[in-house]
């Protein structure tokens, strides 16, 4: 109890957002516009993803599972849980 979860992110966290930063300059949109999607969504991306998944990592410790792993990507992200020892 109470151990720290490896967390790994993967390469698409940091491209969607860097996609979409492309897609406001695609659109006609100025520097700022560049910068305020850049700032704003790729941090909100990652805060909201690891917030949620934290989520079902204390829900599942609750339910007697030991979270083992937690990866973050852009459609939201797989927590791997051991109960009693095995995973899944």
């Amino acid at each position: 109890k109470g151990e720290a979860i490896p967390v790994k992110a993967h390469c698409l966290l940091l491209i969607v957002p860097g996609f979409a930063c492309l897609s406001v300059l695609a659109a006609g949109g100025n520097l700022a516009g560049f910068l305020l999607v850049l700032c704003v969504y790729g941090p909100f991306l990652w805060i909201t993803v690891t917030v949620h998944e934290l989520g079902h990592a204390w829900a599942a410790s609750r339910c007697g599972a030991a979270p083992q792993e937690l990866l973050l990507w852009p459609l939201g992200g797989l927590l791997s849980v051991a109960v009693d020892g095995q995973t899944p």
